[in-house]
């Protein structure tokens, strides 16, 4: 709210209302993403109420969500653009390039049967925040895409797309292994789905 005082009466009476937890975003409501997040007035609201306080606004990576959390009291953050930037944020210190997320995401959204328009908007917005130039002229061919195999063809992975009915659906649980070992121990090639497919299908 306009000021530290306001914002901490409006969380004191959220507590007492029965919240288990409070976010709290560090912009005005009149701010943008252009203004920097007011971290600086983060500590006296994580120490006016009892129960975990999670901060949001510009937190980029892991080493900035410890420090801000170190440095406020704060038990948690969250965050949005991030993730879409950089959806390997998760993963701590592995560094993973933005056609392995996107490649990895295509295929744990072909497994758990995910909504075509939900993965087309999650994919074209990955590339509007963590894309170079050289990936923007992708970005129109993902937003003019009519049809998930469409979608799928753009990064050579209608394959996963055309097989996924003989694997989902698969339940979270099994999506959240399978993206973990994805993610957690072997970082994903351009044309590494692909190669894969193709030696399971020889196996068979």
């Amino acid at each position: 709210l306009e000021t530290n005082e306001q914002t901490i009466c409006f969380m004191k009476r959220m507590e007492a209302a029965g919240a288990k937890a409070i976010g709290v975003h560090m912009r005005y409501k009149e701010q943008r993403s252009t203004n920097p997040a007011h971290h600086e007035k983060l500590a006296e609201l994580c120490q006016a109420v009892s129960v975990p306080v999670i901060a949001n606004g510009d937190i980029d990576s892991k080493k900035t969500a410890i420090r801000i959390c170190e440095d406020s009291g704060a038990s948690a953050v969250m965050f949005a653009r991030s993730a879409l930037r950089d959806p390997a944020i998760f993963s701590g210190e592995h560094s993973y390039s933005l056609l392995d997320c996107i490649e990895g995401f295509l295929q744990v959204a072909a497994l758990t049967d995910n909504h075509f328009k939900n993965t087309k908007y999650t994919i074209s917005q990955m590339i509007r925040y963590g894309g170079t130039k050289n990936f923007q002229p992708k970005i129109e061919k993902v937003k003019t895409a009519k049809t998930a195999e469409a979608l799928y063809r753009l990064f050579n992975m209608e394959h996963i797309w055309e097989t996924r009915s003989n694997r989902w659906p698969l339940s979270l649980e099994e999506a959240k292994v399978l993206s973990n070992k994805r993610f957690r121990s072997e970082p994903l090639g351009r044309h590494s789905c692909a190669e894969k497919e193709k030696k399971k299908q020889r196996k068979d």
